[in-house]
């Protein structure tokens, strides 16, 4: 019986060394969050970033040396106020717009989250810590990363895209400040 005792001791702290490891091994591997966005009141520029103006609330900043920066207006309703940030080098784009750019063919469900690997919801807040957005951030695999942060009537969002272009996209949006506050 005591034989038993001692085997069966050892299978479970085996198993539980294991899983243990287990849960390690998929910690360390779990992508790191984009930072959080907390918008203040903006502050002046430096002279190697170019403002965003989004509407009479809310300004990005991106350098121009690295990004090209088109706005555009719809000209059918619902009238869209659109900015594309794109590198000079790559494909992908940051869009950030004015309303939702959808208007009545929304989907009911956000593709980007039902098909992601993982997806986490998060508040955006202002300085003093009050909630004035969400933040939606995952990714498919290991290699496409997405996010969609929503300030009020404003929303940006980039994906699927690479680590490093989330990366980029991730600091013009860390950059969000209030225009007139």
């Amino acid at each position: 019986m005591r034989r038993w005792r001692k085997a069966a001791f050892i299978i479970v702290f085996g198993l539980l060394l294991c899983s243990g490891a287990y849960l390690c091994f998929v910690a360390v591997n779990k992508p790191l969050p984009p930072p959080i966005v907390v918008v203040s009141a903006c502050k002046s520029p430096s002279a190697t970033m170019q403002r965003i103006q989004v509407g009479d609330s809310f300004s990005f900043f991106a350098v121009p040396t690295e990004f090209i920066c088109r706005g555009q207006m719809d000209d059918t309703p619902p009238f869209t106020e659109r900015f594309c940030v794109k590198p000079k080098c790559g494909g992908s784009a940051l869009v950030i717009f004015l309303r939702d750019s959808e208007g009545f063919y929304r989907a009911p469900v956000d593709p980007m989250i039902v098909f992601s690997g993982y997806s986490e919801r998060r508040h955006v807040v202002d300085d003093r810590g009050i909630v004035i957005g969400e933040d939606h951030w995952g990714y498919w695999d290991r290699n496409r990363y997405w996010r969609k942060v929503h300030l009020r009537r404003i929303t940006a969002k980039y994906g699927p895209v690479t680590k490093s272009e989330a990366r980029n996209y991730d600091r013009i949006l860390s950059s969000a400040c209030f225009s007139n506050p």
